[in-house]
């Protein structure tokens, strides 16, 4: 048997909004910061290996 959530109507549409309200909120509280942006592979770097820590 297929499990799933039966929700009211719109609740899925509801959700999605609610989660690109959030990560608009924090991009704006981000670049308002002032703080430097790191790309994504040295971010994933950082993550395994640490902040100042050379990979290969």
């Amino acid at each position: 048997m297929p499990a799933g959530h039966v929700g009211a109507d719109g609740e899925a549409e509801h959700f999605e909004n609610d989660e690109d309200a959030y990560w608009s909120n924090r991009t704006r509280d981000v670049l308002a910061s002032g703080e430097p942006t790191v790309a994504w592979d040295e971010a994933v770097r950082q993550l395994e290996t640490g902040p100042g820590n050379a990979c290969g």
